[in-house]
Formats: structure tokens, sequence, C-alpha cells
């Protein structure tokens, strides 16, 4: 009788032990199936990063950049490299956009990654704010060069030659007192040239080529010495002599520009008189075209 209780009591134990195995082990199953869903997902986090919606911040829009197709995928273009699978400027963070500093397009050297130029320059360039490099270069950008690239203050080189902009350059363009390097050269502009463009608001620039295009009125004197250009080309446009003078200022080069190796005012209907204008110039200067200027 007491063997029989013994077993009974051995049977109860075992199935109890037994129970409470089953219940340790799915315990333990769930805490190692947790640990490597864990470790799973520390491991592809970052590829959370590259998905379109990682980022619940709306930058900007298509209707932001006016549905400018060839700008919109530029940026994008540049916001794959890090975020592959980006598709859409709304995807493209603030953070994203200030990390663009180069637009550099040209049609000349265009490979089949890069999109082409059809429309042109939105006034939401602003929203780009740390671009030191926009150069456009012979596409078919049309329209007039917007205000709003005044505030682009980093800027360094503004190279938009070879186009088809129109309109008058715009007088906050002095702001950018950081460019070496401005061509707006070969595009069909009007209207005067900002006095301050000669003066030491642009005391960086080295080269500045505004010629090919129907600028007009008369030259601004300069007003103050632009100590780095050393390129100053305004050839075949319609400037009209100069602002306080009809006469070539005495000190156009040796005062004003005592770095110019060349100077290019050819094609301009100035009819002024010579007045010994470069007979003082620095010995750095060493080419000279007055061609076509009625000058005598």
């Amino acid at each position: 009788m007491k063997t029989q209780k013994t077993s009974f009591f051995d049977r109860k134990e075992k199935e109890r032990m037994s129970e409470l195995f089953k219940r340790l082990s799915k315990q333990v199953a769930i805490i190692i199936v947790t640990v490597m869903v864990l470790a799973q997902a520390s491991a592809i986090f970052p590829l959370f990063q590259m998905l379109p919606f990682s980022s619940k911040v709306e930058a900007a829009t298509s209707i932001d950049f006016e549905n400018q197709q060839w700008l919109i995928d530029e940026i994008i273009r540049q916001v794959r490299v890090t975020r592959p699978l980006v598709s859409d400027i709304s995807e493209v963070t603030t953070a994203e956009l200030q990390a663009v500093t180069i637009i550099n397009i040209d049609s000349k050297t265009l490979d089949g990654n890069a999109p082409g130029v059809d429309g042109y320059i939105p006034a939401a360039i602003n929203l780009l704010p740390n671009l030191t490099n926009l150069s456009i270069i012979n596409t078919n950008l049309t329209g007039s060069i917007p205000s709003t690239i005044s505030s682009l203050t980093k800027l360094q080189v503004l190279d938009l030659h070879g186009n088809n902009l129109n309109g008058s350059i715009p007088s906050g363009i002095t702001s950018l007192t950081n460019l070496t390097y401005l061509s707006l050269a070969s595009n069909k502009l009007t209207g005067a040239l900002p006095a301050a463009v000669l003066s030491s608001s642009f005391a960086k620039v080295v080269t500045l080529d505004l010629s090919d295009n129907q600028l007009s009125g008369p030259l601004p004197d300069p007003a103050s010495a632009m100590t780095a250009l050393k390129t100053l080309n305004l050839s075949y446009n319609q400037f009209v002599g100069f602002s306080s003078t009809s006469a070539l200022p005495t000190n156009f080069t040796m005062t004003r520009f005592p770095a110019m190796t060349s100077v290019n005012i050819s094609h301009n209907p100035l009819n002024a008189p010579w007045n010994n204008a470069f007979t003082a110039s620095s010995s750095v200067l060493q080419n000279i075209d007055l061609s076509y200027c009625r000058i005598n």
C-alpha cells in the first residue's frame, strides 16, 4: 500500500515538473525570439534611415520649386547618394537641402545620370542656402534671374553663361560678396548694369564676364577698388559711355582694378574720348580690346 502511494505521488511530481518545464521552455523560447528580433532590428535600423518614410518633415514640395523638374531631379539625384530610395522632393529633409552645395550642369558634359535643363531658376533656389557653386551652362535655361538669388551669400561661383535668360540683372546680386567668378555671358539680359557691380561689393571677384547680352545705358564709374579682378569682359552689349563723364575714366584700371590683366569692352557704342585711360595702368595689364567702340 505504501509503495502504491509513493508511486502515485512520484507520478504527480513528474507531471508537475513536466508542466513547469514546458512553461519555462515557452518563456525561454519567447526570450530567445525577442533577443533575435532585437538583434536583427538593431542590425537593419540604419536601413530605415534610407526609407522614404524615415523623415516626416516635409521641407519642400514640387510646387515650392515651381515644378522645375530639372532642379528637383538634381536635388533628388544628390540625396540618393545617401538615401537611394528617395523618389520625390517632398521626402527630402531641410538638412538634406542645406547639404546641397553645388549645382553644376553643363549640356556639353551631361551623362546619362544627370538631368538636362528645360525651364527657369525658381525663386525657391534660396531653399539651398549653402550653395557655393551654381553653374548652369549652355542649356535651355530661360526666364529671369530671381531676386532671391541674392540670399545665396555663400556662393563663390555663379556661372549661367550660354542660356536664354532675359530681364535685368537683379541689383541684389552685389550681396554675393563671396563671389570669385561671375559669368552671365551669352544670354538676352537687358537693362542697366547695377552700379555696385563695379565696386568693392565684388572685392573677391577675379573674373567678371557679362559679354554678349543686350545690356544698355552708361557704364557705372568704378566707385571703389576691385583689387582681385583680373578679367573684365563687357563686350557685345549696348553700353553708351560712362555715368559721370563722356570719356573713359583715367582711373579705369590703374586705381580701381590694380590686378587687371585683361579688359574687353569691344562692340559697344561707347562713343567716348580715349582720355589716356590706360596709359598709366598697371604693368600687369596684358590685353585691351576696345574695338568697335567709337572711341577717339
